[in-house]
């Protein structure tokens, strides 16, 4: 870890976000006191329900705040905030530009979307999602399994952007690609 410390930058010493707000492109500064923007990385289903992980790009996220998933415009409650590795997980009081944190029960946000200040909305932009690789019809042992088999390859689908479930239409089987 002292390596990461000693050669990488600090979050406020890389360049600016870019997005675009009202049709426009604008930045979003790596400071505190700037409006909040904020990326949904990666969203988890586990046994108690669904946790976000959040990255903050600028401004601070709070908890019992509500932002706004600017693809969508649909309000989301942000209850609690937890940091930490692992299993170790404390709860936080915010999270400043730059930070992870693990935000549980966001009802809408997908991994990749954009929340935000309901007054100040920004789409950020992310680099483009890499083309899968690899595609294998997925077939469920009994006829009987197959929409229990289709929820569940939807499930990873949301908790990995990298995954793409399709159906194909010539031999109606179940497509995963990554």
């Amino acid at each position: 870890l002292d390596g990461l410390v000693d050669f990488a930058p600090a979050p406020v010493d890389l360049a600016p976000w870019k997005g675009i707000r009202d049709g426009a492109e604008v930045t979003c500064e790596r400071k505190a006191d700037a409006q909040l923007a904020a990326i949904v990385v990666k969203n988890k289903v586990e046994s108690h329900g669904r946790v976000s992980i959040v990255r903050v790009v600028s401004g601070a996220l709070k908890p019992d705040s509500h932002v706004v998933c600017a693809k969508t415009g649909e309000r989301e409650r942000v209850g609690q905030l937890f940091g930490g590795i692992g299993r170790d997980q404390k709860a936080l009081t915010h999270a400043m530009a730059g930070e992870f944190v693990v935000v549980p029960k966001l009802k809408t946000a997908r991994a990749g979307e954009t929340l935000c200040d309901e007054k100040a909305q920004v789409v950020l932009t992310l680099p483009e999602p890499p083309v899968p690789l690899f595609s294998r019809a997925v077939q469920a042992a009994q006829k009987t399994a197959d929409e229990k088999a289709s929820q569940t390859l939807h499930i990873l689908e949301e908790e990995d952007p990298g995954l793409r479930v399709t159906l194909d239409p010539a031999s109606h089987q179940l497509v995963l690609s990554g």
